[in-house]
């Protein structure tokens, strides 16, 4: 039961007593004292749950039985979500993956440097190969906050890359044309000065089907319940990246660049799950340089010195 006179805050599944509006204003004094840098944190993933995903196979140790096909869940907390789930972008970045051949190993993440896929031959959009056979590819980074349904958000990362790509230029044409009549005139807000819907919806190539993201227009994030804290918090995320102290650095926990990156090729099943024609998440500190047998890679990302997630 709830204090109807204070505004508290459960603690857990009612065994506990909820926290006064005293004791919650102590806990907010004594915040932020404590930061860790990028390495030492896990971060957080928005991804979709497919039939080729961990969660979803009981041989993989990501399993999680609650699981079901076309929700969403982080990989921080791996609550699972119905869709739809809000979101507010803070920040988009089109980064660059080499690896092997046919989905071998990951040989260099490439940041937002794009270089060596200029140098690359292929197509406009999607993978090229290098003059020494290793495909890079493009993949495109959202810094994301994730509206939970309890009112909370979650700075999380969104990719979408290969057969999402096309939903990514979608959403990033939202983003950068709207437009909103202000008092000097209409202009272009900031990407997270609209909020959205994230759902999932089947995709198929004929031959594989899976879940894939699609985007509706939702409200402009001011005008959402506690709009003014939603935007803030944005805004502070947007920052972080302009400045360098979140960045995308070579750990297993940053494990996947898009939910269908997360199976090899040998243990996909036939008929279920994107195409095979993706490469792996790296499988370790190796496969981005800082393995025993690798050259550290300056040109990997620039490491980040503290992270506000």
């Amino acid at each position: 039961m709830t204090d109807e006179k204070n505004d508290v805050v459960p603690t857990g599944n009612g065994a506990l007593p909820a926290l006064t509006d005293e004791q919650l204003a102590l806990m907010q004094a004594d915040s932020g004292k404590q930061t860790f840098s990028i390495r030492e944190i896990m971060v957080p993933v928005l991804k979709i749950a497919n039939t080729t995903s961990g969660v979803m196979k009981r041989s993989d140790q990501e399993y999680r039985p609650e699981a079901k096909e076309g929700q969403f869940y982080d990989s921080l907390t791996y609550t699972f979500y119905d869709p739809p789930v809000g979101i507010i972008i803070a920040r988009f970045e089109t980064n660059y993956i080499e690896s092997k051949p046919k989905m071998g190993p990951t040989v260099k993440l490439w940041g937002r440097d794009r270089s060596g896929y200029d140098r690359a031959t292929g197509g406009d959009v999607g993978s090229r190969v290098t003059a020494s056979g290793t495909e890079i590819r493009e993949i495109g980074t959202y810094y994301t906050l994730m509206l939970r349904p309890d009112g909370t958000t979650l700075p999380c990362l969104m990719y979408l890359g290969s057969t999402a790509w096309r939903e990514a230029r979608r959403l990033n044409a939202l983003l950068g044309s709207r437009e909103v009549l202000g008092p000097n005139g209409y202009y272009i807000p900031s990407p997270y000065s609209w909020s959205f819907q994230a759902l999932t919806v089947p995709a198929t190539d004929g031959q594989n089907s899976w879940m894939t993201w699609q985007f509706k227009m939702a409200p402009m994030t001011l005008q959402l319940p506690n709009g003014q804290h939603l935007y803030n918090r944005a805004k502070e995320l947007e920052t972080a990246v302009d400045k360098n102290r979140t960045r995308i650095v070579g750990t297993q926990d940053d494990d996947r660049y898009a939910e269908h990156q997360q199976s090899q090729a040998a243990t996909r099943e036939v008929g279920s799950g994107p195409p095979t024609n993706e490469p792996p998440p790296p499988a370790s500190e190796g496969d981005y340089g800082g393995g025993e047998k690798s050259t550290p890679q300056a040109t990997i990302v620039e490491k980040a010195k503290s992270a506000p997630f």
